[in-house]
């Protein structure tokens, strides 16, 4: 997308459009599911996958022409195999601390091989002939800054969906499609606000400080979320929550995007773009397990003081739903702190105005009189 748009309004739209495919995809997802669980089966939420991905090769062969790699090298399959591990075993420790503990052989065990694994996938970066990310690309502060904000962002993101969908259907009692259909708020707001109004936004302001925006009303939501009771009613208890939610989110997605790309040669702008998904595929598994850990925690905390299920549930729900606002909160500080002054350093020196020029054509003309 870089290499086919112009860096400027047109490449901007064309991202806003991206992102907000993107950043509706999942919710359009758990409605579709919903539809299918409540229809001909909870099977089909697999099975359906199949004629989409056959869709999508034809598209392939259709659209996209065909290229040849800029440079040979073996692949590199001891950094895939690392990183893949590193990141696998992190996610499981975290999931299974709830039931085993911190201190637990099982979980420190897999918390020591992940960061093993991780470690070694630096040092064969930094060795092999075609690495699969090279360690000169960490030295951007801007891509790099932006690969964090992004991870933050679809942890909040994905972790909202898992833990939300659960509480409204064991908790407040929906059905499969009406809990799909409950997602059509951040669906809807997303999708508009990335396609429309996010790129002017981002144009006008930046993507740092529009990312600041979006995360902080990502933020606003998730604690308007997090006030919902057991008899909560969806108008007025989830509804708002789920509308910022999904503005938040079309300015952030957007944002994110773009500030991935500034100051990236074409050369190696698939890659920058490529380090942005990777981010939000990790940050989405890890935000996920890490809030699924606190709601559980806190549910069998209140569970075991002897409230009832239903209020242990609806107390998971809420701590869960603030550590996603913190989430929120941190993705916001990382563009304000971090990702605004590298946007400013990567920024090529502005040229005078039109009215400077004059002026100094002016001072000339004066001095020579």
């Amino acid at each position: 997308m870089v290499a086919t748009f112009a860096d400027g309004v047109a490449r901007t739209k064309a991202l806003g459009i991206f992102a907000a495919v993107g950043g509706s995809a999942a919710s359009i997802g758990v409605i579709v599911s919903g539809a299918l669980t409540d229809g001909p089966g909870w099977e089909w939420i697999f099975l359906v996958n199949v004629p989409i991905g056959i869709g999508l090769i034809a598209l392939v062969f259709r659209f996209i022409a065909p290229g040849s790699p800029e440079h040979g090298g073996s692949t590199d399959i001891a950094g895939a195999v690392a990183v893949t591990g590193g990141l696998m075993a992190i996610v499981f420790a975290i999931s299974r601390s709830t039931e085993e503990g911190w201190r637990s052989v099982q979980t420190l065990g897999s918390l020591a091989g992940g960061v093993v694994l991780l470690g070694l996938f630096v040092f064969v970066e930094g060795r092999v002939r075609s690495p699969l990310i090279p360690l000169a690309m960490f030295r951007r502060r801007t891509l790099v800054t932006a690969v964090v904000v992004a991870a933050l962002m679809a942890g909040a993101f994905f972790a909202t969906i898992f833990e939300a969908t659960l509480f409204m259907q064991q908790t407040l009692g929906f059905s499969a499609i009406r809990t799909g259909l409950a997602w059509l708020a951040s669906t809807a707001s997303s999708l508009v606000v990335a396609g429309a109004i996010a790129p002017v936004v981002v144009n006008r302001f930046g993507p740092s400080r529009s990312l600041v925006l979006g995360q902080t009303i990502v933020a606003a939501g998730a604690l308007l979320l997090s006030r919902a009771s057991a008899d909560a009613s969806y108008w007025v208890d989830l509804f708002p929550g789920f509308l910022l939610f999904g503005v938040g989110l079309g300015f952030s997605m957007m944002a994110a995007q773009v500030a991935a790309f500034i100051g990236v040669e074409d050369a190696v702008a698939g890659l920058a773009g490529g380090m942005v998904e990777t981010a939000r595929e990790i940050g989405g598994a890890l935000g996920t397990a890490a809030v699924a850990t606190i709601v559980l925690a806190r549910t069998n905390d209140v569970r075991g003081s002897g409230a009832a299920d239903i209020v242990a549930r609806t107390e998971g729900f809420q701590r869960g739903t603030l550590a996603i606002a913190g989430f929120g909160v941190a993705a916001a500080l990382a563009a304000g702190f971090l990702l605004r002054p590298a946007e400013r350093a990567s920024r090529p020196p502005t040229r005078p105005t039109t009215v400077a020029k004059e002026h100094q054509t002016a001072v000339l003309v004066g001095e020579h009189r």
